[in-house]
């Protein structure tokens, strides 16, 4: 027989030593499998809970702490006035439904674009956790449309310099069921501030309306 040639009988063992020390894929283990989803998992974003719906006092703070809530009264008071809402200004006798009173906020704004229901002294609740009753000064610069408290009456046009209107300290009673206002009753206190402004009546006979025309 005939001896290869060193070369090639080099190039043969090479070849072997090769073939003998392939790795091979190491199988999966379910440890890998759980590392993997692990990673998978830390890089998802997470959503954050949606936050809880103020109620009571914290609820009317929000509207009625001297400044309008972030979304606009409207936006507010379409949010949190249930269905069956009831708003009562003793000094005039008028019961107003949710519609009613959300029209008359609607005039009130377009006439008096920063309105502001100001706060005077403490908020607290009556005698349930039900009943809410705080001292409010309603206040507003008459800079927009003419105002009208009501159909029939006529409308007072804006004044230059513009009239900045601040009704009495006026009692707020409002009954509330969760983050849901039900009823609300503005009553003038016996102030010594008085001076018969109380509703959106106090605001027309600010901005220049006569009494002559509510009778």
């Amino acid at each position: 027989f005939s001896l290869a040639s060193p070369p090639a009988m080099l190039i043969a063992l090479l070849h072997a030593s090769l073939a003998l020390h392939v790795v091979r894929p190491a199988k999966s283990t379910r440890r890998d499998a759980l590392l993997a989803s692990g990673a998978i998992a830390s890089t998802a974003v997470l959503t954050p809970a949606a936050a809880a719906p103020t109620t009571g006092i914290l609820m009317l703070r929000e509207a009625f702490d001297g400044s309008s809530p972030n979304e606009g009264l409207l936006e507010w008071y379409n949010a949190h006035l249930a269905p069956d809402f009831e708003a009562t200004f003793t000094s005039a006798g008028t019961t107003l439904s949710r519609d009613a009173y959300l029209s008359a906020t609607a005039d009130l704004l377009k006439s008096f674009p920063d309105l502001a229901y100001t706060r005077d002294g403490p908020i607290a609740y009556a005698n349930d956790p039900f009943t809410v009753v705080w001292t409010a000064v309603v206040q507003g610069t008459h800079t927009g449309m003419p105002y009208s408290p009501m159909a029939g009456v006529t409308a007072v046009p804006a004044k230059n310099p513009p009239t900045r209107c601040k009704n009495d300290p006026e009692t707020f009673t409002a009954t509330v069921r969760g983050s849901l206002i039900k009823k609300l009753i503005v009553s003038p206190r016996d102030d010594t501030r008085a001076r018969g402004l109380s509703g959106p009546v106090g605001f027309y006979l600010q901005a220049g309306g006569g009494p002559w025309p509510l009778r």
